[in-house]
């Protein structure tokens, strides 16, 4: 548990930090722009699909990271047989629904 002292300098920095990289990747997005020749008029389209192309593809990082934690988690398998591949894992599974 952080003290009540603490919290003060650490939610500070963490919101300096935070808006740091969000004045970065405005920084990016201007030089990106710049560097392709992206026409004005398309800009907000690219910048659109391009965030909502980044939430969609982190939700699936989630989704398959969350899957091989709960592969990991499972009694009775190693670390070492659940890290292996996600088609040993799917092939472990189906040898234990079958024995079950």
């Amino acid at each position: 548990m952080v003290s009540r002292l603490r919290r003060g300098p650490r939610y500070l920095t963490g919101f300096v930090v935070e808006k740091t990289l969000a004045l970065d990747n405005a920084f990016l997005i201007a030089l990106i722009f710049s560097i392709f020749a992206v026409p004005r008029i398309y800009q907000h389209r690219v910048l659109f699909w391009g965030v909502l192309g980044v939430m969609v593809l982190r939700a699936i990082m989630i989704g398959v990271g969350a899957s091989e934690a709960d592969l990991v988690a499972r009694p009775g398998q190693g670390l070492e047989d659940a890290w292996r591949s996600p088609m040993n894992n799917a092939r472990s599974l189906t040898r234990n629904a079958g024995a079950a």
